[in-house]
C-alpha cells in the first residue's frame, strides 16, 4: 500500500523514532509498502530550517535533504499539481481548532487527492476524515 508521510512523521523517523507509534513504525518497516512524501513537506523544512523555527537534524543544502528523503529513507517525493490546488481550493478549514496552517493544508489536499492515507501526528487532522482524508494517527 501507498502512504503519504507527514512531515512531523518524517522528522521522527530522522530524528526521533521513540515517538512513532508501534503501528506506525510497522507500516514504515514493511517492505510491501511504499512511503512517500509531498513536495510541501520538502518545502516546509526548508523555511523552518532558514527560520530558525525547527528542532532536530539540520540539513546543509536542500539537495542533502532530498537525498536524505530519497535514498536514505527510499521515501518518494511527490510533485503537487493542478489537482491537488483544485482539492485546496474546495477544502473546509477547521476553524473550531484555529487550523490555520498552510502547509498541513497542502499536504492534506495532496494525500486526498491521490487517495492516498496520511501518516500524521497532528491532532487537528481527524477533522479533515469527513472531507474524504484517509488518516493513520501516530
Amino acid at each position: 500500500m501507498r502512504y503519504m508521510l507527514d512531515t512531523n512523521i518524517f522528522l521522527f523517523m530522522v530524528g526521533d523514532r521513540k515517538r512513532l507509534s508501534r503501528h506506525v513504525e510497522d507500516i514504515i518497516l514493511d517492505m510491501d509498502d511504499s512511503l512517500c512524501m509531498s513536495i510541501e513537506s520538502i518545502r516546509e523544512i526548508i523555511i523552518k530550517q532558514r527560520e530558525k523555527d525547527f528542532e532536530g537534524r539540520r540539513w546543509p543544502s536542500a539537495d542533502s535533504l532530498i537525498r536524505d528523503v530519497s535514498d536514505s529513507f527510499g521515501i518518494d517525493i511527490l510533485p503537487t499539481d493542478l489537482n491537488v490546488m483544485r482539492t485546496l481550493f474546495s477544502l473546509r478549514i477547521n476553524t473550531f481548532q484555529d487550523h490555520r496552517d498552510p502547509f498541513d493544508h497542502l499536504i492534506i489536499s495532496h494525500a486526498m487527492t491521490c487517495k492516498m492515507p496520511l501518516i500524521s501526528a497532528d491532532h487537528k487532522f481527524p477533522f479533515y476524515r469527513q472531507q474524504g482524508l484517509i488518516l493513520v494517527e501516530n
